[in-house]
């Protein structure tokens, strides 16, 4: 990831009195490497305002593709993030795909919010005729606080490990291939394990990519090459 030309989406405001997650190390997990553009420069940006802020460490680990067919093992590859994080004692992780563009106090307005499983909320900048995807269900405005959600993407999670460490979630809680409604199927497993999904609606992301259907994801695939795991 680039170290230099740092991307600032915006001015920081967001100045907590009261940090919750100070001096808890959080992971950062992008899935996949190929970044658009101006996403790896943010993922380091709100990794840096975390430390800051929380004088904490916030480490970025970027899962490269670990499947012969990309799209169909993205759920395994979470899980992996989840184990990754469990064994090496993190406080929190954050899931992110690399089209979502964060802000610098995406991680420590998110950890603020002391839940076990809470989202940001989307601007869907690649909408351009007035109408939204409805990738989570209830759809909410910005600007409303924590808001309770059915259903959502996994596009951009932060976990608190406790959920896992305490055996309230299992660490291989993603569906391991992609099926149809697989959103929900996944929601639908963690809240009834007694989690509920919360969505802060005043932590603003921006997504440059729509969802796509199955068939789109596999029109012309190639397998893709190995991947070793680093030591």
């Amino acid at each position: 990831m680039p170290e230099e030309k740092i991307y600032r989406p915006c001015l920081v405001t967001y100045q907590p009195k009261d940090v919750a997650g100070k001096g808890q190390k959080v992971l950062i997990v992008p899935i996949g490497q190929n970044f658009l553009p101006g996403v790896a420069e943010a993922i380091i940006a709100t990794a840096r305002e975390y430390q800051r802020l929380a004088q904490a460490t916030c480490d970025i680990f970027v899962l490269q593709s670990l499947t012969v067919l990309p799209p169909l093992g993205l759920g395994e590859m979470r899980n992996l993030a989840i184990m990754k994080a469990y064994l090496e004692d993190y406080a929190y992780l954050m899931l992110i795909d690399n089209d979502v563009l964060l802000e610098p106090d995406t991680v420590i307005r998110l950890v603020n919010r002391g839940k076990g499983f809470v989202v940001p909320w989307f601007e869907q900048l690649y909408k351009t005729d007035g109408t939204s995807d409805a990738i989570h269900w209830p759809i909410f405005a910005p600007g409303q606080g924590l808001r309770e959600l059915a259903w959502t993407v996994p596009y951009c999670i932060l976990y608190d490990m406790a959920l896992f460490h305490s055996g309230q979630v299992d660490v291989r809680c993603h569906t391991p291939s992609m099926l149809y409604n697989e959103d929900e199927i996944n929601s639908v497993y963690l809240r009834c394990k007694g989690v509920a999904l919360w969505q802060d609606t005043d932590a603003r992301v921006k997504l440059l990519r729509g969802p796509r259907m199955l068939w789109e994801s596999l029109e012309g695939l190639k397998l893709a090459k190995p991947f070793q795991m680093p030591k």
